[in-house]
Formats: structure tokens, C-alpha cells, sequence
């Protein structure tokens, strides 16, 4: 195909993509009854044979190639998937810059307001989904692959390079597809997305047609799209033998990874069929639109909310963290249904705020008066310390402990100001956008493929809701050696590490850590308060 002169797609590349590499036949759309209160009649697909089952195949075999062996192998390989996009990227970019009417498709990236389009669901979800899947937010390879890192890493920098040249990448290559969009007139409709497939399969490839010596481009293109899509899927299997490995299992690496490799293929399998786009696009939109977001959301809650939960309590009272919690998780839960009830999000924000702080006032004067003190501005009066325990205790003590291993010698420290982003930005934001999933999908609930998707993901939500009633069930994935970790005695106000009942099980690991900013916090009870973490 890439031998062909011209390329197969020159003149067709939506005919092209459509019918020669999709190769799914037009579904007969379904539709709804008068006034769209009923389904008149459900999508349905004609053909439901096999396509493509060879090149799947040869995908998972790469990605076995990648990891079998470990984080040794794989680290080599991701020099290549990392170092052949970015050289086909600034190739494209200086192209498609150069394009005609390029400039007015790179004006829609930088030189357009339309800020009306933030009102729309559909650009929050997106925008959301692409931060989350390109700088790997829930997936869990990033915690995959600190197990491979020295203990003390700089995790804070890591964390900040990670995220700036993956925005500096992404705005690079905004240049190519919005510069090709302009020269193919291919300009935004309102709820309509942009994603990947067209920006690989419709925009690159135009671009690849004005480059002299097209044929070797567009070997370099596919190429390139095929290490973008084996890299993505590496690291998430990486991630699962990771898992699997550090619980302690007596199965070597290869067996492991063959084995969740060969899963992997046999799944993948309903989207090599005359249907598999169609059911793609309806998994991979709720997968990301509904279990993503949730995770993330339940990640950062549960952070800042749990985290040494007894060492709250005992400060508070049960009665008065239990109330709080009901307010802060109810206020998102009343803010949403009350802007969708009146369809407005005004009396919304209204309600869930007003839920949050009548709630967070009742569990105040509930509250006992704690007896260590809190920190600075807070200890000046009695009611602020109780509610600096029910607000910011947790998420601030988890920043804490986290530093004395994080924010060592020259390592930067994490920030005072990332819990407090976390539980009432973060989590509230999350909330919201979670919500747009299922207004989205009561205008697509006439797709069967789409019904499959919703309820796939609401079948996969059951996974961590487990782990939150019944954490034991995963216990099998820590090794038993571990297995105490997290149920240590700890003192309100104290980093864990300072503790010395923990303190003299981990002297060779705290030997060379030096000095641990921190607030500092003073009381009775910092010595004779001893609490167990749950």
C-alpha cells in the first residue's frame, strides 16, 4: 500500500479511512419516538465478521516483546516509542504549517475564544479524558513503574516535568492538526469531538501527501501510529504484572506477563469484527467518560477524607466526622441534581454550597474540642481548630508523611496547597464533569453498542467500590510480609516515621533523611495520644 504512487488515500482519505481501513459497513441508525421521552427504534449493525485479526495479533506480540523480561527491556524500548513520535511530530508540524490556509486552522488554537463551548459537556469530558490518559492520571503505570525508583526520589519534579513537556508536546503538536484542519476546512461543530482517530487517520495522513517523498512519510506516519498505540497499551499491561509480581505470586515474569497478554488479545478480539469501531467508540467513551473519572475522583476524596481517619476522630468524635463527610460528599451529590432538575447550574452551585457549609457548621458545634493543637491561624480559636480537623487534617497529615520520604536533602517538598486543591477543587470539579456522562448518554440510548459500553463500565465500577467496603478482598495482591503496612499506632500531629514504635522497625530506611519541614503542632496528647490508622 505504501509503495503505491500516489497513495491509495490521495483525493478519498475519508472514503479511505471509512471503507478500506475501518472496513465496517454504515450501521442503520436507530431513533427516538416523539419527543424523545422512548427508544422508536435501535441501531443495528448488518455484519459481524472478523477484520484485521492478524495485525491485533501482531500489536500483542510486541507488546510481550516489550515487557516479558521487565522494566530493563521495556526502559529501552520506550527510547524508540518515545524518540520516533516526537521526530515525525516537528516533520509534520513544519509541513503543515506551511500548508494553505494552515494559519486560519491555527487560529482556532490561538486566536479563538469561544467561550460560550465551556458550557458543553462534551469539552469538559474531552479535555478531561486526554489530560487523564496522556500524563497517565488512573491508570496506575505511574505507580507501576515508582516501584523500579529509589526510595527517595525527587518525585515532586518528576511529577512536574512529567506534566509540562507533556503540555509543551501537545501544544507543539497542535501546530500539525490544527494546520491541516485549516488547509481541509475540517472546522469544530458544536458536541462534536476531535479525537484521536480523526487526528491520525484523516488529519496526519493528508499532511504526509504534500511532503516530497511521500511514500517513505507515510511509512513513517503508521509506524509512528502503531508505537503510539502499543506504547499506550505496554504500560497499562506493565502496570497489572507489576501488580501481580510484587504480591509475592511464586510465578516468574514471562509466565505472567504471556499470560495477561493472551487475555488482552482474546478481548480485544470484538473490536477485530464489521462492528469493532462502533463498539470501541461506545466502550472507550463511558470507560473514560464514567470509570476513569470516577476513580480519579474516589483517589483524590478519599485522600484528603480517610487518610488517618482516627486520628481525626479522636480529636473530634466519630459524630462530628461522619457529619462533615455527609456534607462535603452530599453538597456535590445536591449541587448536580438540583442544576440538572431546574436546568441551570446557578441555583446548583447555590444549593450544593449552601448543603456544604450549613453541614460543615452543624459538625462543628458537634464536634469536641480537640486536645492538640492545631496549627498557626487555626489554634487562635476553638471552633477553627475543630474545623481544621475535619477539613485539611487528613489530606495535610498525608503531605506530611509523604515528605519525610519525598522532600529529603534537596528534593522538593510537596506544596501546603495541594491537598486543599485536591479535595475542594479537584473532587467537586470531578463530580460535575462525571455527571455529563449520563446526560450524554440518555441522547445515545438507542445504540445497543452504546448501552453495551454504559454497561461494561457500571459492571467494572464494582472493582474499586469493593476495595472500599470490603478491602480485604485484595489482599491476595500484597505480599504477606506487608501486609501490617498501614494499621500502625500513630500520634495526632506526628509524621508516622516519628513515631518510635515505627521509627525502630525502619531505621535503615530513615538513616540519611534528614530534616522534615513541617508544621508544627503542640499539645498534651502529642505524647500521651496514641491512635491506630484504619
Amino acid at each position: 500500500m505504501f509503495i503505491q504512487s500516489p497513495l491509495p488515500w490521495e483525493g478519498r482519505i475519508k472514503d479511505f479511512y471509512n471503507d478500506d481501513v475501518i472496513a465496517n459497513p454504515n450501521p442503520v441508525m436507530g431513533s427516538f419516538a416523539e419527543g424523545n421521552a422512548a427508544v422508536a427504534s435501535y441501531t443495528s449493525y448488518p455484519s459481524i465478521g472478523l477484520v484485521a485479526v492478524g495485525w491485533s495479533a501482531f500489536i500483542w506480540f510486541l507488546i510481550w516483546f516489550s515487557i516479558f523480561r521487565g522494566v530493563g527491556m521495556t526502559g529501552r524500548v520506550v527510547y524508540f516509542t518515545m524518540g520516533v513520535p516526537i521526530i515525525t511530530t516537528l516533520i509534520i508540524v513544519g509541513r503543515a504549517t506551511s500548508l494553505e490556509n494552515a494559519g486560519v486552522g491555527i487560529r482556532l488554537v490561538w486566536a479563538t475564544w469561544r467561550g460560550d463551548q465551556l458550557k458543553s459537556g462534551t469539552v469538559w469530558q474531552t479535555a478531561v479524558g486526554q489530560v487523564f490518559f496522556s500524563t497517565g492520571i488512573g491508570f496506575g503505570y505511574f505507580t507501576s513503574y515508582a516501584s523500579y525508583n529509589a526510595k527517595h526520589s525527587n518525585a515532586v519534579i518528576d511529577a512536574i516535568l512529567i506534566c509540562f513537556s507533556n503540555v509543551v508536546f501537545e501544544n507543539v503538536a497542535a501546530f500539525a492538526v490544527f494546520g491541516i484542519a485549516g488547509f481541509l476546512r475540517l472546522w469544530p461543530k458544536d458536541g462534536v469531538r476531535l479525537g484521536a482517530f480523526v487526528v491520525g487517520f484523516l488529519t496526519l495522513p493528508e499532511a504526509i501527501l504534500h511532503l516530497p517523498g511521500a511514500n517513505f512519510w507515510a511509512v513513517l506516519l503508521f509506524l509512528t501510529l502503531i508505537v503510539l498505540g502499543f506504547s499506550s497499551a505496554f504500560v497499562l499491561i506493565d502496570a497489572a504484572a507489576t501488580l501481580v509480581m510484587d504480591s509475592g505470586v511464586k510465578i516468574s515474569r514471562p509466565v505472567v506477563v504471556t499470560s495477561l497478554t493472551l487475555l488482552s488479545f482474546l478481548l480485544c478480539l470484538p473490536y477485530c469484527t464489521q462492528f469493532g469501531y462502533y463498539l470501541l467508540d461506545g466502550v472507550d467513551r463511558w470507560v473514560n467518560n464514567i470509570l476513569l473519572i470516577f476513580v480519579v475522583w474516589a483517589e483524590v476524596v478519599s485522600a484528603t477524607s480517610v487518610y488517618r481517619w482516627s486520628d481525626v476522630v479522636s480529636q473530634t468524635g466519630v459524630l462530628a466526622f461522619a457529619t462533615y463527610n455527609v456534607g462535603y460528599l452530599g453538597a456535590q451529590i445536591i449541587g448536580v441534581s438540583v442544576a440538572y432538575g431546574l436546568g441551570n447550574p446557578g441555583p446548583g452551585a447555590g444549593a450544593g454550597f449552601g448543603f456544604y457549609s450549613v453541614v460543615s457548621l452543624i459538625a462543628t458545634l458537634l464536634s469536641n474540642a480537640p486536645d492538640v493543637n492545631a496549627p498557626s491561624f487555626w489554634n487562635s480559636n476553638s471552633d477553627l481548630a475543630r474545623l481544621w480537623y475535619l477539613a485539611f487534617y487528613s489530606g495535610n497529615q498525608l503531605r506530611r508523611d509523604l515528605n519525610v520520604v519525598v522532600g529529603v536533602g534537596k528534593n522538593w517538598t510537596i506544596p501546603s496547597f495541594l491537598p486543599v486543591l485536591l479535595r475542594y477543587v479537584s473532587g467537586p470539579t470531578l463530580a460535575i464533569i462525571l455527571s455529563f456522562a449520563y446526560t450524554e448518554f440518555y441522547k445515545l440510548r438507542y445504540d445497543p453498542l452504546m448501552i453495551t459500553g454504559f454497561t461494561l463500565t457500571h459492571i467494572l465500577l464494582a472493582a474499586p467500590l469493593l476495595g472500599f467496603i470490603i478491602p480485604r478482598y485484595y489482599d491476595v495482591f500484597i505480599p504477606p510480609s506487608r501486609l501490617g503496612e498501614g494499621t500502625e499506632v500513630t500520634v495526632v500531629g506526628q509524621s508516622k516515621i516519628d513515631v518510635p514504635e515505627i521509627k525502630a522497625g525502619h531505621e535503615d530506611s530513615i538513616e540519611d533523611i534528614g530534616s522534615v519541614p513541617s508544621e508544627e503542632m503542640t499539645g498534651p496528647a502529642c505524647t500521651k495520644s496514641w491512635r491506630t490508622k484504619s
